[in-house]
């Protein structure tokens, strides 16, 4: 038989809902206060809890700090001794010039023109060695005129007064006493001194400057450039006919002693 419930446990029924619509109008930092029942007991449902407090912003991490993924220890890489480049060394030492005498370099026309094998080759040399004496014979003509240019430059050098700085002071002219420079007697013995002077002082300087003049010409062709390369290519010429005309040369020597040896039946 199920008894009615009174009035008391409708009562009861309500404290929830009332909780909870008076903690809605506080706000969530309100707390529900629940009275215990009539009779002593406690209702069946669980009393109401705190609401959460709000998340307090954390504390920026200083710069200095290092993150925690940066403080994962990093792969080692391993390097084997060979592989390492040698360090060049703080002070080199240097080593000593090599004094001896250099072995002159051997000229490209004795690479180029080996010696000869065959008529063809003879042919062949013979029309290199026919193409070239032509400016060989001019440049050795271009030559020969300006060295001899030279060669009277120098001779018209030598019969010249020396420069002035290995000429020799001349007698002192000799100065008047004092208060007698109007004398006759004076005059006469500065002009005297003037005529046995063995090179009088117009005509010294004159001739001073013309060998200047004369020098600075003979050092201005020798150092030509001009003439400095026609004379090295007539130098180049003249051993490369001579290396051709020896090779032609032993070729027809090696060609008559095989024919004079042969046997005729």
């Amino acid at each position: 038989m199920q008894i009615p419930a009174g009035p008391s446990s409708r009562r009861r029924s309500r404290g929830p809902l009332a909780c909870g619509s008076q903690s809605r109008r506080s706000g969530p930092d309100a707390t529900c206060n629940s009275r215990p029942a009539a009779g002593g007991r406690q209702s069946a449902t669980a009393p109401c809890m705190p609401a959460r407090e709000r998340p307090q912003p954390r504390a920026g991490r200083p710069h200095c700090q290092p993150r925690p993924s940066e403080l994962r220890t990093r792969p080692r890489k391993i390097v084997f001794a060979d592989e390492l480049q040698p360090r060049a060394p703080l002070h080199p030492e240097k080593h000593p010039r090599d004094l001896g005498p250099r072995p002159n370099p051997v000229p490209d026309y004795e690479l180029k023109y080996p010696p000869v094998t065959s008529r063809r080759d003879r042919s062949r040399y013979a029309a290199v060695f026919q193409d070239q004496y032509e400016e060989f014979l001019e440049l050795q003509r271009q030559v020969g005129a300006m060295q001899a240019k030279l060669q009277q430059l120098e001779a018209l050098l030598l019969s010249l007064p020396p420069p002035r700085s290995q000429v020799s002071p001349g007698p002192p002219v000799p100065q008047p006493p004092c208060g007698c420079a109007a004398s006759t007697g004076w005059n006469a013995v500065t002009a005297m001194v003037a005529l046995l002077s063995p090179f009088p002082t117009l005509p010294f300087q004159k001739e001073v400057r013309m060998a200047a003049h004369v020098r600075r010409e003979f050092e201005k062709k020798r150092v030509d450039p001009g003439f400095l390369d026609k004379q090295a290519r007539c130098d180049y010429l003249k051993g490369k006919l001579r290396h051709l005309k020896a090779q032609i040369r032993k070729f027809d020597d090696q060609r008559d002693s095989n024919s004079e040896n042969s046997v005729y039946f």
